[in-house]
């Protein structure tokens, strides 16, 4: 599974986001988490946790909640040549909006560590067939999937291919 999706819309938008599974995911343990502590945990047991438990009983919901409300989203609009990144929480997030002559090229590297011959790593399974997949906009690279499994990333890579009008180099 790649951290995230493409979805096209028509022949106009392609926008790659944060795969919805992964915010459900985090979603529910933020729902079930709440409903646990909810039903278990009364104000005289907080009272008596020590200060691991107090940070704890805060911390951890705080951060399911951040995870299924974060928004990170590249979206690729070929009627306005516009790319635009948005980057936050849902309620809380910027825009950078960037021409399509921002888009200078495409990174996609694919790693082979069957000839590594590291001392460390003798003898240990590798993970083999392996991709990062990004785009540079402005000489910047926006990295979309690192060290993501290659088909995953191959298929953003190709569907990205497929759809931006314009020929770049990959890099």
């Amino acid at each position: 599974m790649t951290f995230y999706s493409a979805r096209k819309t028509g022949d106009r938008l392609l926008t790659y986001s944060m795969n919805p599974l992964l915010r459900g995911i985090f979603l529910f343990m933020f729902l079930s988490l709440m409903l646990t502590l909810a039903l278990s945990m009364t104000a005289e047991d907080f009272r008596n946790a020590g200060p691991a438990g107090k940070i704890n009983t805060f911390l951890m919901p705080l951060l399911f909640f951040l995870g299924s409300t974060y928004r990170y989203s590249l979206t690729f609009d070929r009627e306005r040549e516009t790319c635009t990144l948005k980057r936050g929480l849902v309620f809380l997030h910027t825009r950078e909006t960037y021409g399509f002559d921002d888009v200078t090229g495409v990174n996609f590297r694919v790693y082979d560590f069957s000839h590594r011959e590291d001392s460390l790593l003798r003898g240990m399974p590798l993970r083999r067939d392996r991709a990062d997949f990004g785009f540079f906009l402005k000489g910047k690279l926006i990295l979309l999937e690192r060290n993501a499994p290659r088909k995953g990333a191959e298929a953003l890579y190709l569907i990205f291919i497929s759809f931006y009008p314009r020929h770049l180099q990959a890099q």
